[in-house]
């Protein structure tokens, strides 16, 4: 049984160590937990302060095996309704590397 166990433990870190379930390209790394926002650094934005407008899109994995959505930047235009981008911004959650969500948040006008 402690064989087992050590085995499944050993397999959802290698999972996440090389990103099946975990989120990829995110600055930060919490194994059984994350959940925090960073920014994105894009020479097209204005940096004129926060837009009026906001605009967001999502995206979800499952195990690693099914990943879904569109978390782009010009999803976030399109939801938002965004000519002229003034913000950028992501949020991540990971939940043990089984379910992740990374969120694309801009603002503009």
């Amino acid at each position: 049984m402690k064989k087992l166990l050590m085995v499944a433990v050993c397999g959802i870190l290698m999972l996440n160590v090389v990103g099946c379930a975990g989120v990829m390209g995110a600055p930060l790394f919490g194994f059984v937990y994350s959940d925090y926002k960073y920014p994105h650094v894009r020479t097209e934005v204005v940096n004129n302060g926060v837009g009026s407008k906001q605009g967001m899109a999502m995206a979800k994995s499952i195990l690693g095996i099914v990943a879904i959505g569109d978390a782009s930047v010009e999803q976030a235009m399109r939801q938002g309704n965004i000519q002229q981008i003034h913000t950028v911004d992501h949020h991540i959650m990971s939940i043990l590397g089984l379910y992740a969500e990374w969120t694309t948040m801009i603002t503009g006008e």
